[in-house]
């Protein structure tokens, strides 16, 4: 899921007290126990919270540069 979708819905939520959460939910496909989550780490962290901690890494599975293919 695109991260700033995330960050839009969450802080209009935040922005918007009597925002409907339910409906936030659904349109993340995510459960109101995680929107809830995510409120809380918005309020903490700001926008960097949706910033995935392994972005701009190279996966630990990924076959080395070096290892020619044939």
């Amino acid at each position: 899921m695109d991260e700033n979708r995330k960050y839009e819905v969450i802080k209009g939520l935040v922005d918007h007290p009597d925002g409907n959460k339910q409906r936030a939910a659904l349109s993340l496909g995510c459960t109101l126990r995680h929107v809830n989550r995510m409120i809380a780490g918005y309020k903490k962290y700001g926008k960097e919270f949706f910033v995935h901690g392994n972005r701009g890494r190279k996966p630990s599975i990924a076959i080395p540069d070096d290892t020619s293919i044939t």
